[in-house]
Order: structure tokens, then sequence, then C-alpha cells
């Protein structure tokens, strides 16, 4: 398995929504799990998971945070797991 993409700093006006996204490639294909913070971000109205295929063994995940507000700021990550590994 290879690292996710290490996603960059990503500049969010409240009241808006935001797309983050990380590129992971693996065989199995691995599973992505959402962060923010040490919390892991289950999906809801507010947190939306995506998966979009790149091509090879490589997938686009993406997360989208909708109505951004204070309580939504901070730190996220997304870990990919397959039997052969786990990366963050």
């Amino acid at each position: 398995m290879t690292a996710p993409t290490k996603p960059g700093s990503v500049l969010i006006i409240a009241g808006h929504g935001a797309r983050l996204e990380c590129e992971v490639s693996g065989s199995p294909s691995p599973r992505v799990t959402w962060y923010r913070g040490d919390t892991c971000l289950e999906p809801s109205n507010k947190h939306v998971s995506a998966r979009e295929e790149v091509g090879g063994h490589v997938t686009r995940h993406v997360m989208s945070v909708s109505h951004v507000g204070d309580g939504d700021y901070g730190n996220y990550s997304c870990e990919a797991n397959n039997t052969v590994g786990s990366d963050r």
C-alpha cells in the first residue's frame, strides 16, 4: 500500500462548504477513514464522504463538510487500511 497523499492547508470561509481530498493506492483496495484531530468523522448530513476512481489502484477519497462553522476548524486527516497495513 502506498501512503495517502498529504493534503496541504485549506482556507475555508465560515458558512460555506469545504471539500477535502486524499488519494490512496493499494491492493487490495484500502478502506479510508476521515478524522478531525483524533475524532473519527462518521458520515452525516454535515460530513459526506465519497470515493472517485482515478485509475489503476488509485482512488480519490473526498470529505465534504457543509456550512462550516467554528466547531469545524482543526486538523483533518485520512487513514488508509487494508490487509497489508495502514497509514495516516
